[in-house]
């Protein structure tokens, strides 16, 4: 079986649940649209990260650590 991973701030992570996507976005009124896709890790030494996708410009970002 593969293992699939995170990689945070040059780190490697073994993920062992995740959930998501809960999908954002604003209205379509606004000049400046958030259109994001937020999931949440969990990896095997414990770690959990918040991160989202910008499916504006498809870029991942991280959103929070939780140790």
């Amino acid at each position: 079986a593969q293992r699939r991973t995170l990689r945070i701030e040059g780190k490697d992570h073994i993920i062992t649940a995740h959930a998501g996507p809960w999908r954002l976005h604003d209205s379509p009124w606004r000049g400046d649209r958030t259109e994001r896709d937020y999931y949440q890790f969990r990896c095997l030494r414990g770690a959990a990260f918040l991160c989202f996708r910008d499916r504006q410009d498809d870029s991942w970002y991280l959103q929070g650590r939780y140790d």
